[in-house]
């Protein structure tokens, strides 16, 4: 498999075809507003409570900062005229995760080699949940990522009421490895988090 590189915002590179959806590197130019909207949909509740991409993606400008930030990989799957289903997002982390881990072995691996660490997120939008598209999403967007960063540690913090999202990852063969509050966030003032990692 070739190595990918990052793309410019409003690219998407066709990566596989699975039936009747797309799956790809970046986002398409015409589907980023419609993110925008989707984020700002306040009827949303799943969305507004476990995410903070009404603020995040606020703008045009705020949704350019964030694609652009720190090595971030975007990876979208399409469904019929291009319409975007859903994104799956990771980056090298800077959040201090080592402090929840309770496994002891993982938890000095972590403390060795910090840079090992990438933070991930996946958003399915409201037409397409519960078909297990997250599922596939989540499967080909690790694929891929690790072909870029082969050596990566994924970890994903998830709100402790999100049983869908943390049952994705579990199938991914995603660990638990802790709990706490996470007060880094908007969306997780206040809020216990569980903690979950990918490690081989």
């Amino acid at each position: 498999m070739k190595k990918l590189k990052k793309t410019n915002l409003g690219e998407f590179h066709e990566l596989e075809k699975i039936g009747e959806y797309c799956f790809g590197l970046g986002i398409p130019e015409n589907q980023i507003k419609k993110i925008i909207k989707y984020s700002n949909d306040f009827s949303d509740k799943s969305l507004q409570e476990n995410t903070s991409d009404s603020k995040r993606f606020s703008s045009l400008d705020e949704f350019e900062k964030w694609y652009n930030y720190d090595g971030r990989f975007v990876f979208s799957l399409l469904g019929e005229n291009s319409e975007i289903i859903g994104f799956w997002q990771s980056r090298p982390s800077k959040e201090p995760i080592i402090k929840l881990v309770e496994d002891k072995e993982l938890y000095n691996k972590l403390l060795s080699n910090k840079n090992l660490i990438h933070t991930n997120g996946i958003r399915i939008y409201p037409n397409f949940r519960s078909k297990g598209l997250s599922r596939i999403l989540l499967s080909l967007s690790h694929k891929y990522y690790k072909n870029i960063y082969p050596n990566s540690i994924m970890s994903v913090d998830i709100n402790k009421e999100n049983i869908p999202s943390q049952k994705s990852y579990e199938k991914m063969g995603y660990k638990r490895i802790g709990i706490g509050e996470n007060q880094k966030t908007v969306e997780s003032k206040g809020k216990t988090r569980i903690v979950y990692c990918y490690y081989e």
